[in-house]
């Protein structure tokens, strides 16, 4: 059977794992700049100072009665993960004072390391929503569209954020240091950047809606040498499945439409989803970041002290995120089915 669209091109050989091998060392570089600073800036235990042992059965008593010890020059600490705040000494309120220091101050703020994780997590909302809308406008979207369409879902639902919690967790109880776990994910992220540049070609889906045919078809001929002798196409057939897609481009552009996140609530079935959807991820989401930042090293007075050191903590989100994901959908249509059911039952019962 002949291949007629530019989909039916991708198939599971040797490049799909070219795909997801570039796939898993991107993930593992995004979640490692969300996670890293729960790893870096991880407070130590401090059971006592010089030869006095505090009176202390969680950290904050131990942050307590460590800022009223002024005369105190040899800290002892008990740590599970060497942080910048051991290898500097950076203890409870206790610290050099810096520029960063005055601006915190502004917001109101006297703890660098909440303000710092903070702020970067609301960068990583409005940074979501705005990327995400502007992939859709001007962009494409790399690794879907290099995925046969058969398989795209099962393999997208394999590498996930939530085994590279895991795997991050694992980094980190190896290197055991905040500045050889900074190595380890630049290392990563320069093998992301080498597969891109050098392993990668840009989607033959992208290059034929910007109707640049040349470039496709040094794609697709690129994408074709990773296929078994038997499955390869002749340079005949890729310039005829190129020019095919491009004039079902031209013609499908006079129909099409730019989407945005206004149209998922444009229609009453579509919004219910959504809200379902939206309300169970984000409660989800919250449950795996409590169980993220609730670590044993933390100086917050009503946080556990026994919770676990880093590592640990962030393995079981993993699991949990691993877990939360196979259940959470199969829920969301039955939740969106039994609310579209009550609101139909109250519009009937408006209207009799």
């Amino acid at each position: 059977m002949r291949l007629r669209k530019v989909d039916d091109i991708f198939e599971l050989d040797a490049y799909q794992l070219v795909v997801l091998t570039f796939n898993q060392f991107l993930i593992f570089t995004m979640l490692s700049n969300v996670v890293f600073n729960m790893f870096a800036a991880a407070a130590p235990r401090i059971p006592g100072c010089d030869d006095i042992i505090y009176n202390a059965t969680s950290p904050f008593e131990q942050c307590e009665q460590y800022n009223a010890h002024l005369d105190c020059k040899k800290p002892q600490l008990t740590y599970e993960f060497k942080s910048v705040a051991v290898e500097f000494e950076e203890l409870c309120n206790r610290h050099q004072e810096s520029y960063i220091d005055h601006v915190i101050k502004l917001f109101g703020v006297n703890n660098r390391v909440r303000f710092s994780t903070t702020s970067q997590m609301i960068g990583i909302m409005i940074g979501s929503a705005i990327a995400g809308q502007l992939s859709d406008f001007v962009g494409s979207i790399l690794v879907v569209e290099n995925l046969p369409s058969a398989h795209r879902l099962w393999m997208s639902t394999v590498i996930t954020w939530a085994p590279n919690y895991m795997l991050f967790a694992l980094f980190a109880y190896i290197t055991g240091e905040w500045r050889c776990l900074a190595r380890m994910c630049n290392a990563m992220t320069v093998v992301a950047i080498g597969i891109c540049f050098f392993l990668l070609p840009e989607s033959p889906k992208y290059l034929i809606q910007a109707r640049k045919s040349k470039l496709a078809i040094q794609s697709v001929k690129y994408i074709n040498k990773f296929k078994r002798i038997r499955n390869q196409l002749t340079d005949d057939e890729i310039e005829s499945i190129v020019q095919s897609a491009l004039d079902s481009d031209l013609k499908s552009r006079a129909k099409a439409k730019k989407y945005s996140y206004i149209h998922l609530y444009s229609h009453p079935k579509i919004m219910v989803r959504t809200i379902v959807a939206s309300i169970s991820i984000q409660k989800y989401s919250l449950l795996a970041s409590v169980t993220l930042f609730t670590t044993r090293v933390s100086s917050i007075p009503w946080v556990p002290s026994e919770s676990g050191p880093p590592s640990t903590t962030c393995s079981r989100c993993g699991l949990l995120r691993k877990s939360a994901s196979t259940n959470i959908f199969k829920k969301i249509d039955i939740l969106q089915d039994r609310i579209t059911s009550f609101f139909a039952k109250c519009h009937f019962v408006a209207n009799t």
